[in-house]
């Protein structure tokens, strides 16, 4: 089981990703996480204890880049579009924190 993120599933994961073994998943799981959080800043930032928070900022990550139609290693080379995916999963994730506490 892995220490940081106790709820994290990877044998799961892997096996549905069948092209990747467990220690490659759980490294992207990691450096995405790494990534996000030092976009964010400390008032965003994703916590290990709160994996269901982690996970759908994942999946706002990945429905984000799909809307933009960008991969990761070439956002940061338009501005532009780099401030408005920030802009947009900031909101969305806000939104998200927001109806969670409501309930």
């Amino acid at each position: 089981m892995c220490t940081f993120f106790p709820n994290q599933n990877f044998e799961k994961i892997t096996s549905r990703v069948q092209s990747k073994n467990k220690d490659q998943v759980k490294h992207y799981y990691y450096r995405l996480v790494r990534r996000m959080n030092k976009l964010f800043g400390p008032e965003l930032s994703l916590d290990a204890k709160h994996s269901k928070y982690t996970n759908a900022a994942m999946l706002r990550w990945w429905s984000l880049l799909e809307k933009y139609s960008c991969k990761v290693s070439k956002l940061h080379l338009k501005p532009r579009r780099f401030n408005h995916f920030l802009e947009s999963l900031e909101y969305q994730l806000l939104k998200d924190r927001k109806k969670n506490i409501k309930k």
